[in-house]
């Protein structure tokens, strides 16, 4: 069965839905190896190719002036050395100098060899950072560069929530975004993908690289995702689908776990497999998964049941829930009635030449102005009510952003609103409307968002309070 393609890009071929990552060669897998699996995966449909090993070396010397990000779950927080320190890195598949960029260089021999047109194939790699030690050539022209890594603390490998005390001195977005946009007016990069990111790395990139008017549009987020790991599916979910960003959902059989090997007979799994090859040293995967973890163990094991219940291998199950496309769910009957949508927009409409009406509320309270004026549930679909997934068959028409600030905009410039908040917000609903207010020049600044937290209700505490510290965003928890 042919693997089925889309469409990533209007200039690009369409690539297939499977993408194939090179980056245990050269390390765990041999040359040979490596070419056949290749020629195995191109034969079978493959037109789309990950040559990136990682971001970092297992070890570096950083000097003090760039504190090293340690991310085996951060054992401390945002250690400095007093002259240079060295940090385990910890990323799957360790890398070594001696082995650095060896899965560009098969993969390139490999193109070599191939009779394949290079516009038929789409490369995308990522870069090491320069603190690294390592500086990996540039291929003739990427049809993808495959992603940033994120320079700075993100919760990962398994942690869910943010916090700011790991923060740490870091690249800057726009530098990077600059040092991108000038390979791109190269010729040497035509999309630029992130990463390993949050919803605020997200739409904060989205939103410099239109500040900086990049030629090339960010195109893609590379998370992992998969039967046992569905992060994704909340913050970034609803970010991807409005933003119109792909996900390239790495790592769809869990390390391996999926296939069902380290849960056997033996429950230890072949001493070559990675996470036995490189125990003690695989960070996202011993740190995420937990494999000796009896919630793991149990979604592993039912798994296997219901692929040998319909005949087919726990490798074929976990991959397939990664291409089947997009969900079927009709939308029809949360849909907003027309009526009730003209009426939502004569309430937020205020004439351009006219002075707002007295507000109703201005009445009420015997005062001239508000202090502060929050726009009380997204209108718009979101999870809420318990609700954590994003599912886009559920948005419906509404007011959009742009009108709401508008409107409110005039009521500022009036002297009857002095700051905006929000309210019952996500993290895209956050960011974008910082980035709108920002691009329709509000006078006021917008201060606060209004959620639920409280002991049992931390969802604040992953995605929104990342945006909320970076962008200097109150909490109005109630």
């Amino acid at each position: 069965m042919a693997i089925p393609t889309f469409q990533l890009a209007p200039d690009l071929p369409p690539v297939s839905r499977l993408c194939f990552g090179t980056m245990t060669m050269g390390e765990q897998n041999g040359s040979a190896s490596s070419l056949r699996l290749l020629d195995a995966a191109f034969d079978a449909g493959v037109n789309f190719f990950d040559s990136a090993e990682m971001n970092t070396p297992a070890v570096s010397t950083v000097p003090p002036s760039l504190p090293f990000p340690s991310r085996d779950t951060f054992p401390s927080k945002n250690k400095r050395g007093a002259s240079s320190q060295t940090c385990d890195v910890r990323y799957p598949v360790p890398q070594r100098r001696e082995t650095n960029g060896r899965s560009e260089e098969l993969l390139g021999r490999w193109l070599r060899a191939c009779r394949a047109p290079r516009d038929s194939v789409v490369i995308a790699t990522k870069f090491a950072e320069a603190w690294s030690g390592l500086h990996r050539p540039i291929p003739d022209t990427l049809g993808l560069t495959g992603s940033l890594p994120c320079t700075f603390y993100v919760p990962m490998f398994g942690e869910t929530e943010y916090d700011p005390s790991y923060q740490y001195a870091s690249v800057s977005m726009e530098e990077q975004l600059e040092a991108l946009g000038r390979a791109i007016d190269a010729g040497k990069i035509r999309y630029i993908g992130l990463s390993n990111e949050t919803p605020y790395g997200l739409m904060k990139f989205l939103q410099l690289s239109k500040d900086l008017q990049l030629r090339s549009k960010l195109l893609t987020v590379q998370n992992s995702y998969n039967l046992l790991c569905r992060n994704f599916d909340s913050g970034l979910a609803e970010c991807c689908h409005h933003e119109r960003i792909h996900l390239l959902a790495y790592s769809p059989m869990a390390m391996g776990i999926l296939s069902g090997k380290y849960h056997s007979s033996d429950d230890c799994g072949p001493p070559d497999a990675r996470m036995n090859l490189f125990k003690g040293r695989y960070s996202e995967g011993e740190s995420r998964y937990k494999l000796q973890s009896p919630r793991v163990k149990g979604a592993v094991k039912e798994y296997t049941r219901i692929a040998a219940k319909h005949g087919i291998s726990p490798a074929v199950l976990a991959i397939g829930t990664m291409t089947m496309g997009e969900q079927n769910g009709s939308a029809s009957s949360l849909r907003l009635p027309r009526r009730r949508l003209r009426r939502r927009r004569q309430l937020l409409r205020l004439r351009r030449d006219e002075h707002p009406p007295p507000f109703p509320r201005l009445r009420r309270l015997g005062v001239d102005y508000i202090d502060l004026y929050q726009i009380h549930w997204p209108d718009r679909y979101v999870p809420m009510f318990g609700e954590t997934e994003y599912d886009p068959s559920y948005q419906y028409a509404s007011v959009s952003m742009e009108e709401q600030l508008e409107a409110l905009g005039r009521a500022i410039d009036a002297g009857k609103i002095r700051y905006i908040g929000l309210s019952n917000e996500t993290p895209y609903g956050l960011m974008k409307f910082l980035q709108l207010s920002k691009d329709l020049q509000l006078r006021s600044k917008l201060l606060t968002v209004q959620n639920s937290y409280n002991l049992p209700c931390r969802n604040f505490d992953s995605g929104l309070a990342e945006c909320c510290h970076h962008e200097r965003i109150h909490l109005l928890a109630y």
